[in-house]
């Protein structure tokens, strides 16, 4: 497989965090759209052989042109059987997923960050992560022994049932990246999940985020374009250490 590279940009946009602090959890359409365009992500990151280990709502950037997935700082191949820590917890406790507390500083597969993106799903429609908050223990031990709460989470679209999926317990018995994304997209395969085509924005845009998060967005791009123009980087001869002809 080809070596994994990462190229990075600047979105100026809230993080999912920020914005459902601000201003209260996100409506359903909004929740599924969210979901497809995250699965959409998670999708391309497995299929490139990577696991990115810390799906949360601060790593969920809203940009202008849609949601960035971001921070790959842990991520990790999903061949890899190298520690990134002796005996530690890799991910973030209320979002990472039940292996990812028993596997310390090891290896998790994809599914992994299907757990999360339920959290992170669970987060936005209704402000609270679904295995409460408190001592990182106490949370680790109601994500691999209790039931997510998932109270408050409309059955609206299908979107609580995908939820329940997502957050299963066992690996195996979660859907894949490119299944829910496909699941969720207008013609999906879900009579259920899918909504009218009509009713459903494609997401490369803002417009299907509600109108007080689009102005956060709107007023953090209008503040990264006030900023004063600088130079592009060149690299030439005597560049990054490059000897000169």
């Amino acid at each position: 497989a080809p070596e994994p590279w990462l190229a990075t940009a600047f979105v100026p946009g809230p993080s999912l965090a920020e914005a459902v602090a601000a201003h209260g959890p996100l409506p359903v359409p909004a929740v599924l759209t969210l979901g497809r365009l995250l699965a959409e992500a998670l999708s391309e990151v497995h299929a490139g052989g990577l696991v990115h280990r810390d799906v949360k709502p601060g790593n969920v950037v809203l940009g202008r042109d849609g949601p960035h997935l971001i921070d790959f700082g842990i991520a990790r191949s999903a061949a890899a059987t190298a520690l990134t820590a002796p005996d530690a917890v890799i991910g973030t406790p209320g979002f990472l997923s039940p292996e990812q507390t028993r596997v310390r500083g090891g290896t998790v597969g994809p599914a992994s960050d299907l757990f999360s993106l339920g959290c992170v799903l669970a987060y936005a429609a209704t402000g609270r992560p679904p295995f409460g908050g408190g001592a990182a223990d106490a949370l680790l031990y109601r994500t691999v022994h209790d039931r997510p709460d998932l109270d408050g989470v409309p059955d609206d679209g299908g979107l609580r049932a995908l939820l329940e999926r997502c957050l299963a317990k066992e690996p195996g018995d979660r859907p894949t990246a490119a299944g829910v994304a496909a699941e969720l997209a207008p013609d999906g395969p879900d009579p259920e999940a899918a909504e009218d085509p009509a009713d459903v924005p494609d997401g490369s845009g803002a417009d299907w985020l509600p109108e007080p998060v689009v102005a956060m967005i709107a007023d953090r791009s209008a503040r990264a374009l006030a900023l004063p123009a600088v130079d592009p980087t060149e690299a030439g001869p005597g560049a990054l250490g490059q000897p000169e002809p």
